[in-house]
């Protein structure tokens, strides 16, 4: 499976969410003036990004192991979700102990009785899973979209388990209850995250594209970009910011910003970077997702103890990106060994495979040895072989 050089793209879209709500550590005129709903479009990017990276990773690792799929995601998020939430609850007490009338504002709308208690607080650990704790404060306004992904990883995860029998049969499947979903959506029926159907059905249609690509393949592509972008502007935006007067011009700029991210995300499928480069994508990546999270935990703290100035902004911007970094040194990283060997076997990049077969070639016969491309798929792979896997979906 190859690296996708997505890791750059998906931290620019968490910097999208931090730059929607930076502004309230601004002055008075940013806070005016920003109305750009620029992070909740980088949210519907992406999960066009996980529909692709999941159902390659669902049809080149996890086939007829639906365990190991969902074992690996929840090493994904839970981690880093914990660890989130528990900076946020830190930090919202100390403000609310050490600052009079902290509780509530505009980055945190609830009193201390609300958000603090006892059973808000062990509510908000399980607040990922979809249908729980929605009614409830939130310490971490944007764990919404995770609920969406677990339960976008919990219909891929059945497909899984379907597929073990009958591989026809779950993609089957899948189509009509996602066709049923969006239709509920339509209607206004059903819950909230199945009208976020098309952004994932475009990741899965340009992944299964790139597998078998045909004139056909293409047109569902397009079409669906079509609808995503009609969902973006007609149900999406209107649904995330509802207190909101959204204008032609707020919805002109939020369809073209959502065009562009996702045709980047499209023109990089099938790139290829030299080894190097695939490394420095990769490890930018790999600050996006505790970019994500970790996010609002700086916003309050610089809400609660520092001027509403553009120093601050920059403070802000500049905290989230060492916090994040912190966050996947000390969290993501010692966990990446463990979902290797759940994953089985951890990813070649095409340049390691290429370096493989050259080293085939050099043998007499063709004889290979243990770095062998031919090795058995139980093999521990030498580390440059790893070095540059994928770690965004799998």
């Amino acid at each position: 499976m190859p690296y996708r050089p997505f890791g750059t793209l998906r931290t620019l879209l968490a910097l999208l969410v931090l730059l929607q709500h930076v502004g309230h550590v601004g002055p008075a005129e940013m806070q005016a003036n920003w109305s750009w709903a620029t992070g909740s479009v980088a949210v519907l990017v992406f999960f066009v990004l996980s529909g692709f990276v999941i159902t390659e990773a669902a049809e080149n690792i996890y086939w007829k192991r639906p365990l190991q799929f969902a074992a690996n995601r929840a090493l994904r998020i839970v981690p880093q979700y914990v660890m989130s939430l528990a900076l946020s609850i830190g930090v919202i007490a100390m403000a609310a102990a050490l600052i009079t009338n902290f509780l509530p504002n505009k980055l945190v709308p609830y009193s201390e009785d609300q958000i603090l208690s006892i059973d808000n607080i062990f509510a908000n650990f399980f607040m990922m899973l979809p249908g729980y704790g929605q009614d409830r404060p939130p310490f971490i306004p944007y764990v919404w979209a995770l609920r969406v992904e677990v339960f976008f990883y919990s219909l891929l995860g059945v497909t899984l388990w379907i597929g073990a029998y009958q591989r026809r049969l779950s993609y089957v499947t899948l189509l009509i209850v996602a066709a049923l979903m969006f239709t509920a959506a339509l209607n206004q029926k059903g819950p909230g995250l199945f009208g976020f159907v098309p952004y994932f059905a475009l990741g899965i249609a340009a992944y299964l594209t790139t597998r078998a690509p045909s004139w056909l393949s293409y047109g569902i592509v397009a079409a669906l970009f079509a609808l995503c972008l009609w969902t973006c502007t007609e149900m999406s935006m209107p649904s995330f910011l509802p207190a909101r007067q959204l204008t032609e011009v707020h919805n002109t700029v939020h369809s073209i910003l959502f065009f562009i991210l996702t045709l980047i995300f499209l023109i990089l499928i099938p790139v290829k970077l030299p080894v190097p480069w695939s490394r420095i994508d990769r490890r930018i990546g790999d600050l996006s997702f505790p970019l994500y999270l970790q996010q609002y935990v700086v916003l309050v703290f610089a809400y609660a103890l520092l001027p509403a100035s553009y120093w601050t902004v920059a403070a802000v911007i500049a905290l989230s990106l060492a916090v994040a970094w912190l966050s996947d040194l000390f969290v993501e990283a010692p966990i990446r060994m463990l979902r290797d060997r759940i994953r089985g076997r951890p990813i070649k990049t095409d340049t390691a495979i290429s370096r493989d077969v050259e080293y085939a070639r050099s043998k007499p016969f063709g004889v290979v040895g243990q770095r062998g491309a031919d090795a058995s798929s139980d093999e521990e792979p030498i580390p440059e072989q790893i070095a540059n896997g994928e770690r965004s979906g799998v």
